[in-house]
C-alpha cells in the first residue's frame, strides 16, 4: 500500500491515497472477510487508525527501503508512503 501525506513534523497533514494503494487495502480486507468478517473489520479500523496518526505524525513511521518512503507497520502489512 502506498499512500502521500504533505510535509511537517508536528502539524496535521492530509494523507493522500493513490488509487493503487486503495485497491490493494480493499483486496486485503475482502480477502480476510472471506475467512472472519469480524477480523477484516478489525483490519479496516486498524488501518484507519494508523492512517490518523501518520496525519498527525508523518515522521512516525521508520525510513522505508526505498530511497525517499517510510514504512509504517501494522501486523503484517506494510504502509509505504511518502512526506
Amino acid at each position: 500500500m502506498q499512500a502521500l501525506a504533505g510535509s511537517g513534523e508536528g502539524q496535521i497533514v492530509k494523507v493522500k491515497w493513490l488509487e493503487l494503494a486503495l485497491d490493494d487495502l480493499d483486496a486485503a480486507i475482502d480477502w480476510v472477510g472471506n475467512y472472519d468478517l469480524d477480523t477484516a473489520l478489525r483490519l479496516d479500523d486498524n488501518v484507519q487508525q494508523l492512517v490518523s496518526r501518520l496525519e498527525r505524525f508523518p515522521y512516525s513511521g521508520r525510513q522505508g527501503r526505498v530511497e525517499g518512503t517510510r514504512e509504517a507497520i501494522l501486523g503484517n502489512y506494510v504502509l509505504v508512503y511518502t512526506v
